[in-house]
């Protein structure tokens, strides 16, 4: 006599373990979509001048930029809350400062170049 083998069907996934798959597929996603979002390999567009008194920036994106680090010869640094788009924002020189307090002063030394760093990317020019 044979013996015959009957398979078993298999298990179905019950409602609450496709809530669970849900769950992890959506924080997977969302955790995709903040590591991509937030990263500042992103080049800003911006225009940055220097008149001799002011260090003119403009925010030639569509977006306002946040938590803005503005860095001049590498070794002034400025901040500011946010520079919004299409408008020309004007930061006096004596704002710069070194992490001592020396302040730039344009009449000992030019400027050579200038960083800037934000939530949304980065940008550097020089002179």
């Amino acid at each position: 006599m044979e013996k015959t083998e009957t398979k078993k069907p298999a298990k179905k996934l019950t409602k609450g373990q496709w809530i669970a798959i849900g769950v992890i597929i959506f924080f997977f996603i969302i955790v995709i979509a903040i590591c991509a979002s937030t990263g500042s390999d992103k080049t800003l567009n911006a225009s940055v001048r220097f008149d001799g008194d002011y260090f003119r920036i403009t925010n030639n994106d569509t977006y306002t930029w946040t938590n803005v680090k503005m860095k001049l010869n590498d070794t002034y640094t400025r901040f500011a809350d946010t520079i919004s788009p299409d408008y020309e924002h004007a930061f006096p020189d004596n704002t710069f400062m070194k992490g001592d307090g020396t302040r730039f002063n344009p009449y000992l030394q030019g400027a050579k170049d200038f960083y800037i760093h934000c939530d949304q990317g980065d940008w550097y020019g020089g002179w």
